[in-house]
């Protein structure tokens, strides 16, 4: 999952159809699921949120409301859905369903006089909070684990099939630039330093670089598009939903879905 950004609205397209390429992806990424399943079970399914799931109010000095189709509580409600969606396709599928989120940049609380609210005061980590309150509430769900990030962290880190992932948004580093800022993370022996493979996302275009062994993969997304980037580059990223297999470190089967 990566920058969603529900509520944004470009080339005559909004939420509405941004929802609907989402839930195509969900559509597509339960049937790989289940084709894998039938080859050899899957152990673990990672659900990796890597931030900005809203459009939220904060970015460009505000200006980003003034272009949303939803306001704030609408876009907050719609995620909260598609999260809880997501968890009741890929629960059946799995005895082990995990929901990482790390905190983007659209998803801060707040800003004021230029400084951002604490890392986790995060409307990415509330959504995945209520539903993870949902879940306890419902009963059935024992099996499936929410994951936030520690306190003033930007980042996350799991482990499945004897490979750990690191999570993080992407706004840490300037474009291009996350292997080196994944080295710095090891030097400081950061817990995310010792990931196997890093997931970002935030520039919304897909960037697989697999160096020494360690995968960095930022994802794709599928809201519908920047005109300002089009305007100075010409043209776009490709949409859709980042999903590869991975074991003991190593990874294969990347796809778009």
């Amino acid at each position: 999952i990566a920058d969603w950004q529900i509520g944004k609205f470009a080339y005559g397209q909004g939420s509405e159809q941004t929802v609907g390429r989402i839930l195509d992806g969900l559509d597509a990424s339960v049937a790989r699921i289940k084709r894998e399943n039938k080859r050899r079970p899957i152990g673990t399914i990672v659900l990796a949120n890597v931030g900005d799931c809203i459009e939220g109010v904060v970015s460009q000095n505000g200006g980003v409301a003034l272009s949303s189709d939803l306001g704030l509580t609408e876009q907050l409600r719609v995620v909260r859905r598609l999260l809880l969606e997501h968890v009741k396709a890929f629960a059946p599928l799995t005895d082990r369903l995990l929901l990482p989120v790390a905190p983007g940049n659209h998803d801060q609380a707040y800003r004021l006089m230029g400084l951002a609210a604490a890392a986790t005061d995060s409307f990415a980590v509330d959504a995945a909070m209520q539903v993870a309150d949902a879940l306890e509430l419902a009963g059935g769900y024992d099996h499936v684990r929410v994951i936030t990030p520690d306190v003033d962290d930007l980042t996350v880190t799991v482990e499945a099939a004897g490979s750990v992932i690191g999570m993080a948004h992407g706004h840490q580093f300037r474009q291009g630039k996350g292997h080196e800022w994944w080295a710095k993370q090891g030097h400081a022996r950061h817990r995310i330093g010792q990931a196997h493979i890093l997931l970002t996302g935030h520039f919304h275009h897909l960037r697989i670089v697999d160096d020494s062994g360690r995968l960095w993969a930022q994802a794709c997304t599928v809201d519908p598009g920047s005109p300002w980037f089009d305007q100075r580059n010409g043209g776009g990223p490709q949409a859709g939903v980042l999903t590869f297999l991975t074991r003991d470190g190593a990874w294969t089967g990347l796809e778009i879905l």
